[in-house]
């Protein structure tokens, strides 16, 4: 029941960050069956209207990549996954570039995106929203969870899905605030660690390095912050 009018421009935001380079941009979007078809459509057409260019150009959206290392794994996705291409597709090696690209995929279990770091779009479908709490609570993405973006999914409730923190019809980009904790519960996501002990959850490291943290300063030296 999300509104593509809404849902769009929010995946375009968040996806297309400094071109797609950001912990922050969504690694899969999971779109109903029955809308899958629509919101490709229209996130194709907006897709092929992105200025693609230099970092000197003020209508520039997608630019150079800055780090060449998220190209080889990247090329073998995409050459993996061809079939599902919707737009988009071409890496160009030599300009560090890769053009903004749609994939919408059937749906599996055991779907892993990885972290692009690239102006990709990677839609997959579901039938229900039990495949996607199942899928929030497999181990892979509970040592990764961060957050989930739910626009117009009732059957996912607010709250916590496994250990990715619900937004409701917003994106990450919005949430983020320096004065206040961020992220998830997954271990891989963020955590802190204080000699043998290390605990997954939202942190805001002013208060981890602050006052608020004097009792756990005091556990085993040597403390290193993850976040």
């Amino acid at each position: 029941d999300g509104d593509p009018e809404q849902v769009v421009p929010d995946l375009l935001r968040a996806r297309l960050y400094n071109s797609g380079q950001d912990c922050l941009c969504p690694d899969v979007v999971f779109v109903h069956r029955a809308v899958a078809a629509e919101l490709t459509e229209r996130l194709v057409r907006s897709v092929g209207r992105l200025a693609v260019g230099p970092r000197a150009r003020p209508d520039t959206v997608v630019s150079a990549l800055t780090y060449p290392d998220v190209l080889p794994p990247l090329e073998q996705y995409l050459e993996q996954h061809a079939r599902y291409v919707r737009s988009g597709g071409r890496v160009d090696r030599d300009r560090l570039l890769v053009e903004p690209t749609v994939l919408l995929r059937p749906w599996t279990a055991d779907v892993q995106p990885p972290e692009f770091f690239a102006p990709v779009f990677d839609l997959v479908e579901y039938d229900h929203a039990g495949q996607i709490r199942a899928w929030l609570e497999s181990a892979p993405q509970r040592r990764r969870g961060m957050y989930v973006s739910v626009y117009g999914e009732t059957g996912l409730p607010d709250g916590v899905l496994g250990t990715s923190v619900v937004l409701s019809g917003v994106t990450t980009l919005d949430v983020e605030d320096g004065n206040r904790p961020f992220g998830g519960y997954g271990i891989e996501a963020n955590s802190v660690r204080r000699g043998d002990l290390v605990s997954a959850r939202p942190l805001l490291l002013s208060a981890e390095l602050g006052p608020a943290g004097q009792a756990l300063r005091a556990r085993p030296s040597g403390a290193v912050l993850h976040a």
